[in-house]
């Protein structure tokens, strides 16, 4: 049987953002007074519904999946805000005036601050679902009230760990949690004038969803004599923890000055100590069922509710397992090792397109370049568009068995 594996990695929709000022933020501002201004901060946790908002490598609004699921989306926002002197300014829960379906766009929390200084934002979306490494229960925010000295080292190095089956989070029965995000900002906020100049300011944040997803498509080239069906994909080398925060993350271009261009995530870290594993992935019966009156080249997909930690693939490899119904051993009917693949970082969606024929094996990967274009809720796209992003960085691109085109 030959087989084609079309992979891409498309990656990091948290869409960038306008900030208060259009440097990066540089420390607190020369000592003096600071008074106090109204401030309003914006979330973008992106989708495309905002059309305003569509650029980046790869234009054009039917090349964007429509939303499928609302649990990818915002359905609680914590905001806290921290002085420089590591003073929690405000800690402000927004979930009851959200909707059950949750939302990808947030306009409007609303905070008068002290002005004349650079300040640490914190975002937490979905906080119900951030349970720390080791823990039975969500982590309690409320439990840093205004006034009090914000826990930096605590929250940085917190934890998200996935469960006995490497999931983080598994949305494939009847519970279901929304998946969750986070980002840190530095702000400066501008002395508000005697004449009320600058007395109201506003900057707009991006959120990044922590989690890494699949979706496979697979066709085939012929109409089988007899039905067959494939009933679990396993994927190795998936990380079983991650940070709650992005950590040690280098964005390109960079995080600073904020806006709506491109951006993917070049660099980042996972805890010391993070184990991967192979995850197996069961596919509903009768799914990806290729029966004796299939039409050669009909795609049928399968995209599992289901959420994996930011990982970094051991050794460079992920290999992609596959079994068929009726297989009730615990060895798999195909396996592939797909080399020199790079990282998984969160917000990722990793698309396999599978193309079955009746002959030899073969393996073409095609990376595409991280990007931060404006995505929905299921963080994908319909087709690849393999072509890197203008003045970035390019992964590199590999393919097996050239000679065969």
């Amino acid at each position: 049987m030959k087989k084609y594996l079309n992979i891409a990695y498309l990656l990091t929709l948290a869409l960038t953002v306008i900030g208060c000022s259009d440097d990066a933020p540089d420390g607190v501002s020369a000592p003096g007074r600071a008074d106090k201004v109204e401030f309003r901060i914006n979330v973008y946790a992106g989708d495309p519904e905002d059309k305003g908002s569509r650029v980046g490598v790869l234009p054009g609004d039917d090349y964007f999946e429509g939303p499928l699921y609302q649990y990818e989306r915002m359905r609680s926002l914590r905001v806290i805000i921290v002085r420089p002197d590591g003073t929690v300014e405000h800690n402000e829960l927004v979930s009851g005036e959200l909707p059950s379906s949750g939302v990808s766009y947030y306009n409007g929390v609303r905070v008068r601050v002290e002005g004349n200084e650079t300040k640490r934002v914190y975002l937490f979306a979905n906080e119900a679902s951030i349970v720390a490494a080791g823990s039975t229960t969500p982590f309690d925010f409320n439990s840093i009230p205004s006034g009090s000295v914000f826990p930096a080292e605590t929250i940085g190095s917190l934890q998200l760990a996935a469960d006995a089956s490497g999931v983080l989070v598994d949305n494939s029965g009847d519970e279901k949690r929304y998946v969750p995000m986070s980002e840190v900002f530095e702000v400066f906020v501008k002395k508000a004038g005697p004449d009320g100049e600058d007395s109201e300011q506003e900057a707009n944040f991006f959120i990044t969803r922590s989690a890494v997803k699949f979706s496979f498509n697979v066709s085939a080239t012929f109409t089988p004599s007899s039905p067959f069906e494939i009933s679990e994909f396993a994927v190795s080398s998936l990380g079983d923890r991650e940070y709650l925060l992005p950590t040690s993350t280098e964005y390109v271009p960079a995080k600073y000055p904020t806006s709506f261009g491109d951006r993917y995530i070049k660099s980042y870290s996972v805890p010391e100590g993070a184990v991967n594993s192979l995850c197996s992935l069961a596919v509903p019966e009768s799914l990806l069922k290729f029966g004796t009156d299939y039409v050669p080249g009909t795609v049928v997909s399968f995209s599992p509710q289901l959420y994996f930690c930011e990982t970094m693939l051991s050794g460079g490899q992920c290999t992609l397992k596959l079994k068929l119904a009726g297989n009730e051993t615990a060895d798999y009917d195909a396996e592939i090792v797909l080399p020199n693949l790079p990282a998984l970082p969160r917000n990722t969606h990793v698309k396999v397109n599978l193309t079955l024929d009746r002959s030899d094996l073969k393996c073409r990967i095609d990376v595409l370049p991280y990007t931060a274009v404006p995505l929905n809720p299921e963080f994908g796209f319909d087709d690849l568009l393999p072509r890197p992003p203008s003045g970035g960085d390019v992964p590199p691109w590999l393919e097996i068995d050239p000679d065969e085109e």
